[in-house]
């Protein structure tokens, strides 16, 4: 079977671009990722790790703690209901 890392671009360039210094340049990286056909595994992999470092499925570190926010708030909201208004034929008198 196949692993998604056989077809990841990163191989062909310098490792250092997905792991640079903080505050450094990263552009370059995100950019190659967006042609990858291995980026969305590669994110749910960055992901499911809780890995907080470097450049993975084209998203920083710090995109990728706004998206595991987003998630975790998401599957919250769904499992524990919402508060919107229900119409009005679902709705008791007490």
């Amino acid at each position: 079977m196949p692993n998604w890392r056989d077809d990841a671009l990163c191989q062909e360039f310098p490792q250092a671009w997905w792991f640079p210094e903080q505050g450094g340049p990263f552009k370059t990286a995100v950019w190659v990722c967006s042609l990858c056909p291995s980026k969305e595994p590669c994110l749910r992999y960055a992901i499911d790790n809780d890995i907080n470092h470097g450049i993975w499925g084209g998203l920083t570190e710090s995109g990728r703690r706004a998206l595991r926010r987003k998630e975790k708030k998401r599957a919250g909201g769904s499992s524990h209901g919402n508060n919107e208004p229900r119409p009005a034929d679902e709705r008791r008198a007490i």
